[in-house]
């Protein structure tokens, strides 16, 4: 199967979901780093790649769009999902791309070949109706999962990929992504992997000054943590996690030294953790420039966010909202956050 989405982007398919499947992943594998400004990855042996049209981005814009493609095949086709490559050009911020839940409203508000400006990752203009597949702010990233984890998606499903480029370049440049799903062996998926998203909208850096701003959010349900990443943008330093609550409380999680390379931490095995539990981490900026700085969407402003991968205890148990939010912080830079529904993973579907 070789099918093209017309005005939705390329998609390429090798093998089926019937024959076979990748490995149960962990390993980064061979290859993935881009070439030069372009995208280069190959499509899987077995599964499908879904590749974006794109735009052009002028010297110094920052632009934030979202563009819809579509999956090939029917309902009736059903893709278990183990492993899933991101790929993208140079001059990207960012790339989270979202599975459009179908009768949602972001089915509704959306459809193939759209591309439009877009904030809080699709939520403006579509609305909710989003699953997160993976995100990105190196030019490749590879997101594998436990044994019997991962996605399954329909043959038809939209998707939508959110891309944010900043050009500091002297010439116009593409902006084009694509993402490879690796198929699973057929039924092998029974727990859906999620994604949370722990913001700290308190944050405030004072110009030609170094800030730390430290948040601390628990979890609403038990869950079983695959893995961490922190985001923020060009003048985040250093950034720490540690768990908090619970028998390892104050526990070093990891350290990430630049915002955009090795951000990210995976368990070596998923990690439990209770209600009540979680993460504290500490974002660090050194803001280099004459005017404030605090959170927002351009890549000239900040951000101070963890995100985790997530899976729930048991197959069958429901699934909860992981994220929160902090709107303020103590005379120390120290933030409690919230559960936060309508953030950009607040609503599971």
């Amino acid at each position: 199967m070789n099918p093209t989405a017309g005005s939705g982007g390329a998609i390429a398919a090798g093998g089926s979901p019937g024959t076979g499947g990748s490995g149960a992943g962990g390993s980064v594998g061979t290859g993935g780093a881009p070439g030069p400004g372009g995208l280069d990855l190959a499509p899987p042996g077995n599964g499908i790649q879904v590749t974006t049209v794109g735009l052009t981005i002028q010297p110094g814009e920052d632009v934030e769009h979202c563009e819809i493609v579509a999956l090939p095949g029917g309902p009736d086709d059903e893709y278990f999902i183990d492993r899933v490559e991101l790929q993208m050009t140079e001059f990207s911020h960012h790339l989270n791309v979202r599975a459009v839940v179908p009768d949602t409203e972001a089915d509704f508000n959306s459809s193939t070949g759209q591309v439009e400006v877009c904030l809080n990752n699709g939520g403006v203009p579509y609305g909710q109706g989003f699953k997160t597949l993976a995100g990105s702010q190196e030019r490749y990233a590879l997101s594998t999962f436990p044994p019997g984890v991962g996605y399954r998606l329909t043959g038809g499903q939209k998707i939508m990929f959110n891309y944010h480029y900043l050009n500091t370049g002297s010439s116009p440049v593409p902006a084009r992504s694509l993402m490879n799903l690796h198929f699973a062996p057929p039924g092998s998926i029974d727990r859906t992997v999620y994604r949370f998203g722990m913001y700290n909208l308190s944050i405030n850096i004072p110009p030609r000054s170094e800030v730390t701003h430290t948040m601390e959010c628990r979890m609403n349900s038990d869950v079983m943590v695959h893995g961490l990443a922190r985001h923020t943008h060009q003048w985040g330093t250093d950034f720490h996690a540690w768990f908090a609550g619970g028998a390892r409380d104050g526990e070093f999680v990891f350290t990430s030294r630049d915002y955009d390379r090795g951000q990210g931490h995976l368990f070596a095995d998923p990690v439990l953790v209770r209600a009540g539990e979680g993460f504290r981490f500490e974002c660090n900026h050194n803001n280099t420039t004459d005017g404030v700085l605090t959170f927002g969407d351009k890549a000239t402003e900040e951000m101070c966010i963890l995100y985790g991968q997530w899976f729930v205890v048991n197959p069958g148990d429901t699934p909860v909202s992981q994220d929160c939010i902090a709107l303020n912080s103590d005379g120390n830079n120290f933030a409690s956050g919230f559960p936060c529904a309508q953030c950009p993973d607040g609503q599971l579907f």
